[in-house]
């Protein structure tokens, strides 16, 4: 394929290629591949979203407004989970919604990687690679906001509003938790 194909096709250029090579057949194997690659990663994603949501509320690791309310069981876990991707889906176009997602995977490596450096004299790592970890997934995720910014400037700014959001509701999340705690003792 040429560079202009490649780029008229982006979206699908791999079951093009696969077209070219084997024909029809070849456009559907590839393509189907992708769709149930894509089911599989959305799926697992979901699941383990929700499951962390629930797992979070059954032992009072967020505020008793949301684990009360929403996250009562793993099945409203799973379906918050699923009705916020549905919502992102319908309001963005589908490749905006993946950058979405892999911004978000890089924030929490990187946030990760900061709690393992906060233990690592249990786990006996070594603080380089736990440091160089953290710089590649934040050099990753300006460089992709960057683009997202550049591509789609609205999903951008929602992206920024539901960062911010989430950083805010945790900050409200333990400062109830909190409260809920003193009031105990």
């Amino acid at each position: 394929m040429t560079p202009a194909q490649i780029l008229q096709y982006s979206g699908h250029v791999l079951a093009n290629a696969a077209q070219i090579v084997a024909g029809k057949l070849g456009f559907i194997v590839i393509a189907s591949c992708a769709l149930l690659a894509c089911a599989a990663a959305l799926n697992a994603t979901i699941f383990a979203a929700s499951n962390i949501a629930a797992d979070m509320a059954s032992k009072s690791s967020i505020s008793k407004l949301l684990g009360d309310n929403i996250l009562t069981t793993q099945t409203r876990a799973l379906s918050a989970s699923a009705l916020i991707v549905i919502v992102l889906v319908l309001i963005f176009p589908l490749d905006v919604v993946g950058k979405m997602a892999s911004l978000a995977f890089l924030l929490v490596y990187a946030a990760i990687t900061f709690g393992h450096i906060r233990v690592r004299k249990q786990t006996h790592a070594q603080l380089w690679p736990l440091w160089s970890a953290i710089v590649v997934n934040l050099t990753l995720f300006v460089t992709l906001f960057i683009n997202v910014i550049q591509t789609a400037p609205g999903s951008a700014i929602a992206l920024s509003l539901a960062l911010f959001g989430s950083f805010g509701l945790e900050a409200l999340s333990r400062k109830l938790l909190r409260a809920q705690l003193l009031t105990k003792d």
